[in-house]
């Protein structure tokens, strides 16, 4: 009885505060204030997001992420995303929960990843730091450290998770690339000025033609123009769709296979990102060297890619600027010359530790090189020899841990072909598709151990 009672009470308090709650909400809209409607609703949403099951929000960030990857706006030039709010607010409770709670299935990733990740953070820690002392941008360290350093803290994360959330993150990363397949033929449909959504598909109060992307950067190209979807880059969507495209090999009907298969490959053709239509085949042909039973793909790619080229378009496409990788071979032209320009022991020494976040040499005409499209050769400059060193070493030990089993090897030979798109366009730098990547390396991590979880399902 006196439980009733306590229950009863319990929602009654509840009851009078949504009216109380709602009350607020509401003068606020007929006064006018704006500013802090806002930040009420704002406040609220987060108070509702850590109400939510912890296991909840780890698949509605995994979702979030990949099919709604850049839902937002620019504020003081960072980017306040929906996907990046979730995550630190999941991050945060993971992290919050692995520490105070046993009864939260918290699984170590096996082998040195562990420390390799804190080496790691500590190394960025140490780039801020120089980046602090050189007077660098503080919203681009801000976005570089967030982009470098939490990303692999969310794969850290990810492959923290148990078994069965493990496996049905995995799941829903399949179902958000047939989400973003199916929304690139809408687009192509109804072309992109039809289905330009502000804060969804092109940034909010900016690029309403719904093709000038994050950053100004436009997606018109000599034949035409590229399908964004919701990543409002056509490269950054052709990486996304080179890194979970071979996760179509996990669909166990072999019809519904091979017809997502042929619509992922055309819909990277229509993003006319050229990196995005050599990194996805590098995926699959690296698939094809890790696994026997996953060859098909590489073969139906062979015969294909010539029939495509016989399309003008495709072929005008592959061939304008290819020589200089449209610009990008006078970049790393640009990074020797200011690496190898009035070399002196400093010099040689950000050869080694880089030149901080958001730093960069030094040019002999003048200025400073701190922003490259290369993601490799950017990070490069942010971190040096040793931050490239430590980044290869966390790869290897994810590809340690999933060349032992079959969905292990499919989650690699997408993060493997995505790496080919790394060295030419600048998908690290950007916070949610990096998450991305991390978030494949984060399930190749647990690979052996989800793989093993489904079977006895």
């Amino acid at each position: 009885m006196w439980d009733d009672r306590l229950a009863s009470l319990r929602g009654g308090i509840a009851a009078g505060l949504a009216v109380l709650v709602g009350v607020f909400l509401g003068w606020l809209v007929i006064a006018g204030h704006r500013s802090l409607l806002l930040l009420a609703v704002g406040a609220l949403s987060v108070v509702a997001a850590l109400a939510v099951p912890l296991g909840a929000a780890t698949q509605a960030f995994a979702f979030v992420t990949q099919a709604f990857p850049k839902a937002g706006r620019f504020e003081h030039g960072i980017p306040i995303d929906v996907g990046v709010v979730l995550s630190v607010l999941v991050l945060a409770r993971w992290g919050y929960m692995a520490l105070t709670r046993t009864a939260f299935a918290h699984v170590r990733p096996q082998g040195r990843f562990p420390s390799l990740m804190l080496a790691w953070l500590a190394w960025l820690g140490f780039e801020f730091l120089v980046g602090v002392i050189q007077h660098n941008h503080l919203g681009t360290m801000i976005v570089e450290g967030a982009a470098l350093g939490a990303a692999p803290l969310t794969g850290y994360w990810i492959a923290s998770l148990p078994d069965a959330l493990a496996l049905r993150v995995l799941r829903i990363s399949r179902f958000a690339l047939v989400f973003i397949i199916c929304f690139v033929f809408v687009q192509a449909l109804l072309h992109g000025h039809h289905t330009a959504i502000s804060g969804l598909t092109v940034e909010a109060g900016n690029g309403q033609s719904g093709y000038e992307a994050l950053y100004a950067r436009n997606n018109a190209t000599n034949v035409g123009l590229k399908m964004v979807a919701t990543y409002q880059n056509g490269n950054l969507l052709g990486a996304y769709l080179a890194l979970a495209s071979p996760l179509v090999m996990l669909i166990e009907n072999r019809r519904w296979r091979i017809i997502i298969f042929a619509a992922a490959l055309f819909a990277t053709l229509l993003t006319l990102s050229r990196g995005a239509w050599i990194s996805t085949m590098a995926s699959f042909f690296i698939l094809a060297v890790l696994s026997r039973v996953d060859r098909w793909p590489a073969y139906v790619i062979t015969v294909a890619a010539p029939l495509v080229l016989l399309s003008s378009r495709f072929s005008r496409r592959l061939g304008h600027s290819l020589s200089t990788l449209s610009g990008r071979t006078q970049q790393y032209h640009l990074l020797w010359v200011g690496m190898s320009s009035h070399i002196s022991a400093g010099k040689l020494l950000h050869w080694i530790v880089g030149w901080g976040l958001a730093g960069g040499p030094h040019m002999p005409g003048g200025g400073v090189l701190t922003s490259l499209d290369s993601s490799l050769a950017w990070m490069y400059l942010c971190t040096g020899f040793v931050g490239m060193a430590l980044y290869g070493l966390l790869i290897w030990m994810v590809a340690g841990s999933a060349t032992g089993n079959r969905m292990g090897r499919i989650l690699l030979a997408g993060m493997l072909g995505t790496m080919v798109f790394q060295s030419i366009d600048g998908q690290l730098f950007y916070v949610p598709t990096a998450w991305n990547f991390w978030l494949f390396a984060g399930l190749a991590l647990a690979s052996a151990r989800i793989a093993t979880g489904a079977s006895e399902r």
